[in-house]
């Protein structure tokens, strides 16, 4: 359906006012409403991920926390190799 120039997006309560029928060059009317949830979701996010903060806080203070040095090797070699390619 064409977007006629004035007309209103609604998305999850936020709405977003038209000022032409091409919003966007490249992009439908779908697509930015998809961004439009991504981003009212990503502002909802927390950057910090308390459960897994609280968890490996514990760990260290009990001496529970431990590292898989077979990992932690292939992830520097695999990190190394890969910036020597770019």
């Amino acid at each position: 359906m064409a977007n006629k120039q004035g007309d209103d997006l609604e998305q999850d309560g936020m709405t977003m006012k038209t000022e032409s029928a091409n919003m966007a060059p490249t992009a439908t009317q779908h697509q930015v409403k998809i961004l439009l949830k991504a981003l009212l979701r990503l502002g909802q996010t927390p950057e910090v991920r308390q459960e897994k903060v609280r968890k490996l806080s514990q760990a260290l203070r009990t001496n529970g926390y431990r590292v898989d040095c077979r990992k932690l090797a292939d992830s520097l070699i695999t990190s190394l190799l890969f910036g020597l390619l770019r």
